[in-house]
């Protein structure tokens, strides 16, 4: 999977849900939720098409669905916070594991 689309897809919403703890414009929160909702939604059907439908695929998923511009899901700033950091290593956390596994030498 990593080799079909860019890491960029995990990178930059990962960085942007970490910063995004600092106060920022709305603007800023808004053009968060199209881009983590975007790249997610890609790398969740790239796992999809890859696993089908597993832990990985299901999180991204929500996380997707969680961060829509279409029907934003209205929380407080401390519970954003939260889901910011669990975004940010949910996504660092699945590019790692890909990349572990598309560059393990096979046996």
């Amino acid at each position: 999977m990593v080799g079909q689309i860019s890491r960029l897809f995990w990178i930059i919403p990962a960085a942007m849900l970490i910063i995004a703890l600092a106060p920022w414009p709305y603007i800023y929160y808004r053009i968060l939720r199209l881009v983590v909702c975007v790249c997610a939604a890609v790398v969740a059907l790239q796992s999809f098409d890859r696993r089908g439908w597993h832990a990985w695929t299901i999180a991204l998923s929500v996380l997707a669905v969680l961060f829509n511009p279409v029907m934003p899901v209205h929380l407080t700033r401390s519970i954003w916070s939260v889901l910011n950091i669990l975004g940010a290593v949910l996504l660092m956390g699945h590019l790692w594991v890909e990349r572990e596994q598309n560059w393990r030498p096979h046996r």
